[in-house]
């Protein structure tokens, strides 16, 4: 990162704590008088609880397929704020988001913004200055106060409605279902994921009248004889369907991807979008293999995801001794991630989390208890702990966090370099 760009990244943060959210109204502001609220010929926003990175991946390989010109935006970023603003498939400089920053603080006459406003505000200049043919904006908590409201959209995507964050969107899944329906807007089609699709979503598309495509009716997936995925997804004049060469590590969403291309009405070269095995990012689902072992990481961070987890493991892994690392934030379901993942006490490891909202792993087996789990805070001896006890044939899953997925992934990264 340049020393430049890192200046803005602090002073963002320093601003964003004293200034809390007060709704769109700032963000509207800044957004028309930079002419931001259309920044490509066809935007995409995608909200849910899960699977908004892993859609948004595939959903851009897709429209990359279609020789378009994509912009899209992933939250939060895993290693470097880059990866928060990407266009055809690569993150972007750090000169380019500094541009947007200055550009931004030109016309910004002293209005507050917060760190997510900021962002969201520099991808849609970024989008604009690049001239993408595609937008796609991921939705970073909620959906009806999110920054990306801002823009105009052609499809909203929902992923699923589950259980996260629950302090601020509500503590079942009707109540989170309308917060992630604010991004509906009047006529505009939406493309939904869940398998049982929540009520107050379903009642706000039909108040709104949006054209509706739903997992299971309009779209879907399924595995083929061959051991592939088949995704196939159609709307009032056609269906089309697509096997992909390797198992992507999320067929729901590369499914979701799809149909959402199709309502988009695409010129699809199917030659170009049937292997999707780039898709994946990092830490979701990704296997890599460091000092004789296979190590699985995983960003999942609240029970429905860490249930996906699990159904992966099964699906993937079936026959394999499975050991964890854990740890998760302060403010996350420990004991329901833990459970969801459904491991024997003895093989699971519980470690520390950094940051303000992280904890010590003494505190998070606490939280844990009855259940006996191996207490380790020293993250580096708790990878020593997970290979010594662990087979050449086992799996390490290292899980519940962003943040330890983080350090785990950079620690093995150059660990490989110094051997390779």
């Amino acid at each position: 990162m340049t020393p430049q760009l890192a200046r803005w990244l602090d002073w963002i943060v320093e601003e964003h704590h004293k200034h809390k959210p007060t709704g769109l109204h700032r963000a509207k502001i800044l957004a028309r008088r930079l002419q931001l609220t259309n920044p490509a010929t066809k935007s995409v926003i995608v909200a849910g609880t899960n699977g908004k990175g892993s859609t948004v991946r595939y959903l851009e390989q897709l429209l990359q397929g279609c020789y378009l010109k994509v912009g899209a935006t992933i939250s939060p970023h895993f290693e470097q704020y880059n990866e928060r603003i990407r266009v055809s498939g690569k993150p972007v400089s750090d000169t380019e988001i500094v541009h947007s920053f200055e550009t931004i603080e030109q016309v910004r006459e002293g209005i507050p913004l917060t760190y997510f406003e900021w962002a969201t505000l520099a991808a849609l200049d970024v989008f604009k200055r690049e001239q993408v043919d595609r937008a796609i904006l991921e939705v970073g908590l909620g959906g009806r106060l999110d920054t990306c409201n801002v823009a105009d959209r052609d499809i909203t995507v929902i992923t699923n409605i589950g259980l996260d964050h629950s302090h601020i969107l509500g503590s079942d899944r009707e109540t989170i279902g309308s917060e992630k329906a604010g991004i509906l807007q009047a006529g505009v089609p939406l493309v939904y994921g869940d398998e049982i699709p929540v009520a107050s979503v379903l009642s706000r598309a039909r108040e709104l009248e949006c054209p509706l495509y739903l997992a299971n009716h309009e779209f879907g997936h399924a595995k083929t004889s061959e051991g592939f995925w088949s995704c196939w997804a159609k709307d009032s004049e056609f269906e089309t369907s697509f096997s992909y060469k390797y198992l992507p590590t999320m067929p729901d969403s590369a499914a979701l991807a799809l149909q959402t291309v199709v309502v988009l009405e695409e010129e699809f070269d199917q030659m170009r979008t049937t292997d999707l095995s780039e898709g994946a990012l990092p830490g979701r689902m990704e296997l890599m293999r460091y000092r004789d072992r296979d190590w699985l990481l995983d960003v999942g961070h609240n029970p429905d995801a860490a249930k996906y987890t699990r159904t992966q493991l099964d699906l993937l892994y079936p026959s394999r001794d499975i050991g964890l690392l854990f740890a998760c934030m302060e403010d996350k379901d420990a004991a329901g991630i833990l459970e969801a993942l459904d491991l024997p006490d003895r093989r699971v490891s519980v470690t520390s989390t950094l940051g303000h909202r992280g904890q010590t792993a003494e505190e998070l087996a606490k939280k844990l208890y009855p259940k006996s789990v191996r207490v380790e805070p020293d993250l580096e001896v708790a990878l020593d702990y997970l290979v010594g006890s662990s087979s050449p044939h086992g799996l390490i899953l290292v899980a519940g966090s962003f943040e330890l997925v983080s350090r785990v992934r950079n620690m093995i990264t150059i660990g490989m370099e110094r051997r390779g």
